[in-house]
């Protein structure tokens, strides 16, 4: 079949602007399992729009993930079996009090757009 970007991907998200495109979403945290980057969170550092994940790899097997927000401080955590909680990533980001949150798909443009498919089950806010 035809490759599929590496940096697709499926998740969670906070957004400032749930309802616009193309990155104009304001300040935003998100937790993402990539196509090929395997299970990423925002970015840490400022990549100027080049990757838009963190420079690390999150744990590999972790189906469970949960955002978290204390006013400034955005928490992504995962679990094996959604009761033992590790933290995966902790940023620093300014954000208005009430963001969107919900599921976060993405396929960045490539010359080959293949479709991709991802399965999320037990969401709730």
């Amino acid at each position: 079949g035809e490759p599929v970007n590496r940096r697709a991907w499926a998740g969670l998200a906070a957004m400032e602007h749930g309802d616009r495109l193309d990155w104009k979403w304001g300040r935003h945290f998100h937790l993402v399992q990539t196509a090929g980057d395997g299970l990423r969170a925002s970015a840490d550092f400022t990549d100027f729009g080049a990757g838009r994940i963190t420079s690390y790899r999150l744990p590999e097997d972790r189906p469970w993930l949960r955002l978290a927000r204390q006013g400034p401080i955005w928490t992504a955590w995962t679990s094996v079996d959604g009761r033992h909680w590790d933290l995966g990533a902790y940023q620093f980001k300014r954000a208005e009090p009430e963001v969107d949150v919900g599921l976060f798909f993405s396929a960045l443009p490539q010359d080959a757009r293949a479709h991709y498919h991802a399965r999320i089950s037990s969401f709730s806010i």
